[in-house]
């Protein structure tokens, strides 16, 4: 079936816009005018400058929700504007909160996709790579919560002779490495609020943590940690942030510095909030170390059952 596309705007020309797709196996599409749309499910490029998306991802969880209205929400810094509240799927609430209250925030792209027999708007959360119309494959990436994932579980640990590498993740990455995923780690660092360290401990801590990992053969591609704690933080840091998981902030951020295949995207983590809110995302979380009663997501009693269940999901 043909993809149904409408430019509108400064959008780039067509031809540009069947090559973007066609990399990303979308080899079918279809220009449509304004007065064609009417019945039809299609994409809308409203002023779209930059093409780095993920529309096999986009176009997938759109017609999988069966939402009349699929829009991009793109992380942007905070500007100092209002920003909208995102429900756990991102759908856009009522309510609004001033900027003195959340560091980031999220906003739309102009780009959606439209479902002729659906009804009501769905907000995925998603973003283009920061590079405008570059030429690198879409990679799958292989998300990892820190502690209780990469290292044992402690007391707020931010110093290297703290660290016990948990050598079980270690098959997974080199799975992930042989398979071509990118392997990006996502950290709460709610210590950095609480003021028990500041944000240059945990940056040298990741720093040694990479060396260390790269030593063993277990590259790791990037390190992104949210210091905002709303409910115990100090200061500048004692802010809502979008940033902090379950919210997917830092992996919007990871989306804008690299270029990522979400369909075949993972993540593992060990808590109920390392269950991203990033529809379509799948999560495996370890059990043991909190209380996953209420957890959306599957849960595995150790690591090894957590690579089986990688291998036969991801065949």
């Amino acid at each position: 079936m043909a993809l149904k596309i409408l430019l509108k705007g400064s959008s780039p020309s067509k031809e540009v816009v069947e090559k973007v797709l066609n990399k990303q196996e979308l080899k079918e599409v279809e220009f449509l005018s304004s007065d064609q749309t009417a019945g039809q499910d299609y994409l809308l490029l409203e002023n779209a400058t930059n093409l780095n998306y993920d529309f096999k991802y986009l176009i997938g969880q759109a017609r999988a929700r069966g939402q009349g209205e699929t829009e991009l929400l793109e992380y942007r810094e905070n500007g100092g504007q209002e920003l909208e509240l995102l429900g756990p799927d991102f759908v856009r609430n009522e309510a609004k909160v001033l900027s003195s209250d959340y560091f980031d925030g999220h906003q739309g792209t102009g780009i959606r996709y439209f479902l002729a027999s659906g009804e009501g708007r769905f907000g995925i959360a998603s973003t283009a790579h920061k590079n405008e119309l570059i030429e690198v494959e879409h990679r799958p990436c292989l998300f990892l919560d820190r502690d209780g994932i990469i290292n044992e579980e402690g007391d707020y640990p931010h110093k290297i002779s703290q660290i016990i590498f948990k050598e079980e993740l270690f098959p997974i990455i080199s799975w992930a490495r042989k398979k071509h995923y990118r392997v990006i780690v996502l950290t709460n660092q709610a210590g950095i609020a609480r003021g028990f360290f500041g944000p240059r401990e945990v940056e040298q801590l990741h720093t040694e943590m990479d060396q260390e990992l790269r030593k063993r053969g277990f590259a790791v591609d990037a390190w992104y940690y949210c210091p905002y704690y709303w409910p115990k933080g100090e200061g500048a840091y004692k802010k809502h942030s979008l940033l902090r998981k379950p919210a997917p902030g830092m992996l919007l951020k990871a989306l804008a510095d690299f270029q990522i295949n979400l369909d075949k995207s993972l993540m593992i983590g060990d808590k109920i909030s390392d269950a991203l809110q990033m529809p379509g995302l799948k999560s495996y979380i370890l059990e043991g170390n909190y209380d996953l009663s209420d957890c959306p997501a599957d849960t595995f009693s150790d690591l090894d059952a957590i690579y089986r269940q990688i291998l036969e999901d991801f065949k």
